[in-house]
């Protein structure tokens, strides 16, 4: 068997006359990293470019194979997860195919050719996958900019303040785990797509902080709702069109974190272009959450972000995120 796509395979046994055996076999075919201890594969992928194919043996003293890969999958979604178990774990390892955790599960003792091809087609799947979410991510890149540009010409005023509120979260981002980061990002960039709609007027007066009579708040108050309906028509952006419905919301309790830092940026946003002190923007930010407020007021504060680090010229940043959506 000779393999022609290149990727990084992963095996975790105890045993190491085990993976000695496996990768003399393997390695003419497949780029092979062996680990003995669990804890060293945890280290080792939190560090490191995703592994293609990752093999584990079930039974393993500390954290099973099926326990292991339940981690993987949470924070390397993408690698293509195998497990080799013995006839007695055999319920388990249904179980853990069932619970969707692993691609494939092989009996030990496994013949060689039978492993060799459950790798190179997890492998084969794996730059499938690949290949389409970079289809995804280059797709939606180009539709978040049509509809930038749309907003740019229909309301500047709304662009304008679009444009500082992704800012912010691009500053943000780098404080926030990594399944956080697409979504508050995608939502920040379309924040106020709604707003194409709006008299150019209102949106003036939301930007001059004036006071809005109850009837213009009304329509104002339409945008999030307009902006989540046209969102949610693209492929899977169900959450991020919840966080744009959702941003004027009175509470943010018992809502999703991205859902709340959006909140906060858009009213961070509008205490700053009204020339508020920063002591009473930090206080008035901490009634609404109080860890968040920190982060964000250490984020925009920071003076290591350059102008040119965009969301748009790095969406490439958040792509193992979209494994999350």
């Amino acid at each position: 068997m000779k393999s022609n796509l290149k990727g990084r395979i992963l095996i975790v046994d105890d045993e190491e006359h085990v993976l000695r055996a496996l990768k003399n076999c393997l390695r003419k075919n497949f780029s092979v990293t062996t680990l003995l201890e669990p804890a060293d594969a945890l280290k080792l992928i939190e560090n490191s470019e995703p592994f293609a194919v990752i093999v584990v043996d079930y039974r393993m003293p500390g954290m099973n194979g099926a326990e292991l890969l339940s981690w993987i999958r949470s924070h390397s979604p993408e690698s293509i997860r195998i497990l080799l178990t013995g006839y007695a774990d055999i319920n388990s390892a249904m179980k853990a195919v069932n619970d969707g955790q692993i691609f494939r599960f092989l009996t030990k003792p496994c013949p060689i050719q039978d492993l060799a091809k459950a790798i190179e087609d997890g492998q084969e799947l794996f730059h499938k996958n690949m290949s389409e979410r970079q289809f995804i991510l280059e797709a939606l890149k180009a539709s978040i900019k049509v509809l930038s540009e749309v907003l740019a010409v229909a309301n500047p005023e709304a662009f304008q303040r679009t444009q500082r509120i992704k800012e912010l979260a691009h500053r943000l981002s780098r404080f926030l785990r990594p399944e956080n980061r697409l979504q508050l990002a995608l939502a920040a960039a379309l924040s106020h797509i709604g707003c194409i709609s709006l008299p150019r007027e209102l949106i003036a007066k939301v930007e001059s902080g004036s006071d809005l009579t109850a009837e213009e708040y009304e329509l104002f108050a339409t945008h999030p709702r307009l902006g989540g309906n046209l969102v949610r028509r693209m492929p899977r952006m169900g959450k991020v069109a919840d966080i744009i419905e959702n941003q004027l919301a009175p509470s943010i309790e018992e809502m999703p974190e991205e859902t709340a830092l959006l909140k906060i940026l858009l009213q961070y946003d509008r205490m700053y272009r009204q020339n508020i002190s920063a002591a009473v923007i930090s206080e008035r930010l901490k009634d609404i959450h109080p860890q968040f407020a920190e982060i964000l007021l250490h984020a925009s504060e920071s003076d290591t972000f350059q102008q040119e680090d965009s969301f748009l010229g790095n969406l490439k940043a958040y792509e193992t995120s979209l494994d999350q959506q």
